[in-house]
C-alpha cells in the first residue's frame, strides 16, 4: 500500500525501474530497516503496483529508458528536503543517519569513484576526479535541481557521441564541474565499493556497502569486526603481477606466474561466490516474480 507523505523533512530514495531492480532495491531496503527501523524511505519506480512493502512513498516514474536517465529523473522526484539517494545495489551494515547534517553546509555530496579518473574528458581539468554517483546526499532545492537537469542533458549527449560512457559518472563529474554547488567529498564509509581493494581507517566502521555480492552480511561484518586500520580486497586476482613488481624484474617475471596460477585457483576457491561478485556492472539478482 502507497502512503503519502509531504514536506518530509529527510530520508532515503532508490529507483528502479524494472522488475529485477525493483526486487534488488527490496533487499537493500531490508538491510536498511535492520538499523533504522522507522527512517522514511521513497521507491520511484516504472511498477507502483508491485512496489514492496516497507517503503514510505512510491512514486510513479512515467516512460521510462530504462538507463542511468531514470536514475537521474527519479533524483529530481525525491519526496525529501535532504535525500541520500543509494543504488539498488547497497547494503546499509551500519547507522546513516548522521549524514545528513552535512547538508547544514553543503549542497550535494559523493564520494570519489574508485578508479578516480575512468572516462577523459577535456570539460574539466585532470585533477577534478569522478565521482561515484552510487550514494548522494543532496538538498531538494532550485539549485540542485538545477543540477540535476543540467548533469540528465550531458548524459544524454554523452550517449549520443561516438564513445559513449559505460556509466553516469562521466557526466556527473562534468556536470559537477560546471556548477557552483557547495559539494562535499564523502568518505569511503558511506559508499564502500565492495568490488575492488578499499582501506578503512582506524576507529571507523563501515556504513553502506556498494557493488553486487551475494555475502554482503559476511563482508560487512568482516570489514566492521575491529577498529583499527584494515585492508578489503575482494578478490584474489586483485593480487596481480605489480605486487611483487615493483621489486625485480625477476619478481614482475615471477608474478606473472603467480597471476596466471591463481586464475586457475579462484574460481576453485570462490565456489560458494557468484562469479560477479566483483563486477560493478554486472546485472542484478533475478526478481523473484520470475
Amino acid at each position: 500500500m502507497m502512503t503519502i507523505m509531504t514536506a518530509v523533512p529527510q530520508g532515503v530514495l532508490y529507483v528502479a525501474t524494472g522488475a529485477t531492480y525493483v526486487a534488488e532495491a527490496a533487499l537493500s531496503l531490508r538491510s536498511l530497516r535492520d538499523v533504522h527501523p522507522v527512517l522514511p524511505c521513497a521507491l520511484v519506480t516504472d511498477r507502483p503496483g508491485e512496489a514492496p512493502p516497507g517503503f514510505d512513498v512510491v512514486t510513479s516514474l512515467e516512460s521510462p529508458f530504462f538507463d542511468c536517465r531514470d536514475k537521474v529523473r527519479g533524483l529530481m522526484l525525491t519526496p525529501f528536503e535532504r535525500t541520500l539517494f543509494m543504488d539498488t545495489d547497497t547494503h546499509v551494515c551500519g547507522p546513516i543517519d548522521d549524514a545528513f547534517p552535512l547538508l547544514d553546509r553543503f549542497e550535494l555530496a559523493a564520494r570519489h569513484e574508485g578508479g578516480r579518473t575512468a572516462y577523459p574528458s577535456d570539460a574539466c581539468p585532470e585533477g577534478f576526479a569522478e565521482y561515484n554517483a552510487g550514494v548522494i546526499l543532496y538538498r531538494r532545492s532550485p539549485r540542485v535541481m538545477g543540477f540535476l537537469a543540467s548533469w540528465l542533458a550531458r548524459y544524454q549527449e554523452q550517449m549520443r557521441g561516438s564513445q559513449p560512457p559505460p556509466h553516469d559518472a562521466p557526466s556527473f563529474r562534468e556536470s559537477l564541474w560546471q556548477s557552483d554547488l557547495q559539494i562535499y567529498t564523502l568518505s569511503s564509509e558511506y559508499n564502500f565499493l565492495a568490488w575492488i581493494p578499499q582501506f578503512m581507517p582506524g576507529e571507523r566502521q563501515a556504513r553502506i556497502l556498494h557493488g553486487r555480492r551475494p555475502d554482503f552480511p559476511q563482508v560487512g561484518s568482516w570489514i566492521n569486526r575491529c577498529d583499527r586500520p584494515r585492508v578489503f580486497v575482494p578478490s584474489l586476482l586483485f593480487v596481480h603481477e605489480g605486487t611483487l613488481g615493483v621489486l625485480t624484474p625477476r619478481g614482475r617475471r615471477l608474478m606473472r606466474w603467480v597471476t596466471a596460477l591463481i586464475r586457475l585457483v579462484e574460481p576453485l576457491v570462490r565456489r560458494s561466490r557468484s562469479p560477479r561478485a566483483i563486477d560493478p556492472y554486472a546485472r542484478p539478482p533475478r526478481s523473484t516474480d520470475g
